[in-house]
């Protein structure tokens, strides 16, 4: 379903950040290991300039 929704999308990029993003606050993980996810996807939308 990701994948469609990605290759169907006008800016590839910012849809794959935004799915990543979504995945890390679904997946089992403690909220430290979320926090830190959440910075690296961070990271990557300003590094886009979002």
């Amino acid at each position: 379903a990701e994948l469609d929704m990605l290759c169907g999308s006008q800016h590839r990029v910012v849809k794959s950040i935004s799915i990543i993003a979504e995945v890390v606050k679904q997946a089992p993980m403690t909220p430290m290991q979320q926090q830190l996810m959440m910075l690296n996807v961070q990271f990557f939308h300003d590094a886009l300039g979002m």
